[in-house]
Formats: C-alpha cells, structure tokens, sequence
C-alpha cells in the first residue's frame, strides 16, 4: 500500500530534513524545539487543503493511502498543496514519465487501392499507446497498468499510474477514424477525441501517404505532359497537373489555386489528356463554371486539344446523351438544379472540375 510520510526541513538549512516519526520519538534533533509544533501546525493547514490529511493528526506520522487517494494526490492535491507552501516530493524508485499517445492506423494493412478506400466506407483504428519514457509499452505491460493500481511496477522499478493514464489504459480502443479523418491524421497530426482536440502519431503508411500528396514530383515515374496536348506547360504547370493526376488518382479532390492568368484551364486540359493516355481512368470530365465562360471553355478545348469532343449541358433541352467522352460543360445553376442526375451519369466522371480563379 502506498505511504505518505510527513518530512520537516530546517529553513536555514535544506539538507537538514527529518521524518515525521524520527522527529516525534526525540528531543535532541537538530531542527530546535518548535519543530514539532511546527510541523503539527502545518499538517493541520495542509488537512484543510486535502482531508486525507487529516488521519495524520494529532500526532504526525506515516500515512498509508488508498489507491483512489494516491491518485487524487497524484491528479491535483499536490499542485494545490504547493500553493500553500507544501511540497510534495516522490521517491526515486517511483521515477519515469508514464503517458499515453494517441496512434492511427497501426493495426491496419496499408489499403492496396486509395481510391477505392477513400470512395467507400474504409476505417482506420485508433487507439491509445501507452509509453514509458518515450518508449512504448508492450501490450502486457500495459495490461499491468490497466490491472495494477496507481502504483505499478515496470521494467525494474516502480511507476506512478495517474487516473487518465489508467483510464485510457483500461480503454486502449478508440472509435475508428474514417478514411477522410484518417487522411486529416496524415496531414495535421491531429484528431479530435471526446471534444477535445489530440495529437496523434499516423503509422508509417500514413506518413507516406502525407508525403506522397505533399511532393507530386516524388514518384519514381514522373509524369510527363499528355502528347496529345498542342502546347508546352510551363514548369509550374505540369507540378500542378502531376499534384492533381496524383489527387484523382487517390480519388480525392484538391484547390488549384494558381493566381488569374497563369494557366488553370490548360492544366486541367492537360489532366484530362493525361488520363485518357490510361484505360482505367478515360471518361468524360465535367467542367463547372459561371454561364458566361462556356464559351471561353470551348475555345480553349479546341486550342490545347483538338478533337476532343465538348457537350455543352445548359439550357431547354439539356442532355448528357452521347456525353461519355471528353469535356461536359455545365452552370453553377444548372449543377444545383440537376445534381442528382449529373452525379448517376453513366460515364462516370473521369475528373470533375471546378474552375476557380
């Protein structure tokens, strides 16, 4: 069982310090004769701070506590003590930093296909992993914490279990994350747990995902510009095109936020001709832009991409017939009005686009 012991130190001199019971079985100690006095007054002041203390008067001496005490001293009586001029110090056999931290994605086997897992209903596992001074605990030494009251032996010495860390040992398992908080793991490092707010530490292919969107330049193939494409991108342009290949690719959506007159439209033309150059993603790409750019669409299709064909939703008598190759373009309105069927279209976007300027 855990045990207090009332300590009294000389003022004029701190390496001159004595217990409790050895201060109160003798006269001829060095601390003078009010120490006794002293000390019995300043239990009573601390008792009025944390009641257990209380069980130390009249006579001070060691205190045995109970493992939910030791946790409340543990949990904020020894910071409210130290407010009133009482320290409270710790054995060195009770030394090292036990924590938890938050871990994503651990026990899961990387997704063999991002798109298909960022599309679906694809989860994530997140739990607590308990450490000891940085060094994570195996899953039987954390069962021992979980067991084990506020005070628990690990690796050759003993350690101070306070409540949360208990707790969060008793309850390792967190709700999964879905992909989409997942990939907002990946790239803040953060996720929010009972309204509050954590860090968490993404597993290896979490980090690499993360990495991957942050260089479209790191793969082992670049991707060059489409041959299709009459024109030659500027090198800015095709790191643009290369982030969004790789963004559809892993069947996310990205903001491409080139400032007015740097060249969006023929990016995203050059995105269009990359992806048909593959089977797996040629498809129709809907272009969404105010009614007064169709045209403007239009023209630069025909410029960067002759013969691809343009199919121009808008207006009576819309309809996505024969709208299963190339460029489909529609309104902000006529988006809103006909949501549900743009989105069922059997030529399943190949790269739905929001031109921003």
């Amino acid at each position: 069982m855990p045990r207090l012991v009332p300590r009294a130190h000389s003022l004029a001199d701190p390496t001159l310090a004595l217990d409790a019971d050895e201060l109160f079985a003798r006269a001829d100690h060095a601390l003078g004769p009010r120490a006794q006095a002293d000390m019995v007054f300043a239990v009573r002041r601390a008792a009025g701070v944390w009641e257990p203390l209380e069980r130390l008067l009249p006579v001070p001496g060691a205190l045995d506590l109970t493992d939910q005490e030791l946790r409340e001293l543990l949990g904020g009586a020894a910071g409210r003590l130290a407010g009133h001029g009482i320290d409270v110090t710790w054995p060195e056999a009770a030394g090292g930093a036990l924590t938890a931290r938050a871990v994503a994605g651990a026990d899961r086997v990387p997704p063999a296909d991002l798109r298909s897992f960022f599309g679906g209903d694809g989860t994530v596992d997140l739990r607590w992993r308990l450490e000891l001074d940085g060094e994570p605990l195996t899953d039987e030494e954390a069962a021992a914490v979980a067991e084990g009251g506020a005070v628990v032996r690990l690796r050759g010495r003993w350690v101070l279990v306070g409540a949360d860390i208990a707790r969060k040992a008793r309850e390792r398992e967190l709700p999964p994350l879905t992909a989409i908080e997942a990939l907002a793991v990946a790239l803040t490092g953060h996720t929010e747990i009972g309204g509050e707010r954590v860090r968490v530490a993404p597993s290896e292919w979490l980090l690499a995902l993360r990495r991957a969107l942050a260089d479209p330049d790191g793969g082992a193939e670049p991707v060059a510009q489409p041959a299709a494409l009459t024109a030659t991108l500027r090198d800015y342009q095709l790191r643009g095109l290369r982030w969004m290949d790789r963004m559809t690719g892993l069947g996310l959506g990205g903001c491409l936020a080139d400032d007015m007159g740097l060249g969006k439209t023929i990016q995203l033309i050059s995105l269009h001709l990359l992806r048909q150059e593959r089977a797996e993603d040629r498809g129709p790409t809907l272009v969404v832009c105010p009614a007064s750019l169709l045209g403007n669409w239009e023209r630069e299709v025909g410029r960067f991409a002759p013969g691809t064909p343009v199919h121009r939703y808008h207006g009576p008598g819309r309809t996505l017939d024969g709208a299963d190759e190339g460029f489909v373009l529609t309104t902000y309105g006529t988006m809103r009005l006909d949501a549900e069927r743009l989105g069922t279209h059997p030529g399943a976007w190949s790269s739905p686009t929001r031109p921003s300027t």
